[in-house]
């Protein structure tokens, strides 16, 4: 179907490089849908370090996700429980066997929007150290969205704009060095608030709704432009 097809829309730019160079007749769209989870204003700004504490984990019920749950715990867990730091995680994601004792976990499960936005905006930090590549993954959008740092791995960054530029709202390392440096990175407010200030600014530039139509009205331009010069 692809090589047919009018049109390729993908959901990041490495995605797109990748069809372009399979597909080279095929027109192809890199867009990312907006996600509109924050009303943040200056009148209701996103809670700073003084209210913010805690780490948390969102994630639907599959092989990666429960993988990388249980690697928070084995390789997290001793910071987690030494100094008191709650692991609030959320969505339909089964808990494995190795976490399931832990005093430091809170299982939410399935919420409501209220809810996520409730405990993401009160969270220091999204915990991610992904294994694999998701393209561009939406827990890290929706905690961005909202003024909420992430720590991460390469794997779940690696197709998402800027990612490789010291301006971007997280802390990416391999899962073992984010494990050895947690609580640097949890206790430095320093690195929490450079983070913070960048991530709803970045959320802005990419995926708001604003965004979303610029990328939009740009590719059609094009399009027309394309179109114009072939009947010239």
């Amino acid at each position: 179907l692809y090589p047919r097809a009018d049109l390729l829309v993908t959901v990041s730019d490495g995605m797109q490089h990748r069809y372009k160079k399979r597909f080279p007749t095929v027109k192809t769209l890199s867009l990312t849908f907006s996600y509109d989870y924050t009303k943040s204003s200056s009148a209701n700004p996103s809670p700073g370090w003084e209210e913010r504490s805690g780490v948390v984990f969102t994630a639907g019920d599959n092989v990666a996700n429960v993988q990388t749950l249980r690697t928070i715990c084995l390789n997290f867990g001793k910071h987690l429980d030494q100094m008191n730091i709650l692991l609030s995680v959320m969505g339909t994601i089964t808990v494995p066997e190795e976490c399931r004792a832990a005093s430091y976990l809170r299982h939410h499960g399935v919420v409501t929007e209220e809810q996520l936005v409730s405990v993401v905006t009160t969270a220091r930090w999204l915990l991610s150290p992904c294994f694999s590549t998701v393209g561009v993954s939406t827990k890290i959008v929706k905690a961005l969205s909202l003024g909420t740092p992430v720590m991460t791995s390469t794997a779940c960054t690696s197709d998402m704009p800027e990612s490789h530029l010291n301006t971007f709202p997280a802390v990416v390392k391999d899962p073992a060095d984010l494990a050895n440096n947690f609580v640097k990175y949890y206790t430095d407010r320093q690195i929490w608030s450079s983070k913070h200030r960048a991530a709803i600014r970045y959320y802005s530039r990419h995926f708001s709704k604003r965004s979303v139509k610029a990328k939009i009205n740009a590719f059609l331009s094009a399009i027309r432009s394309q179109s114009y010069s072939k009947h010239d």
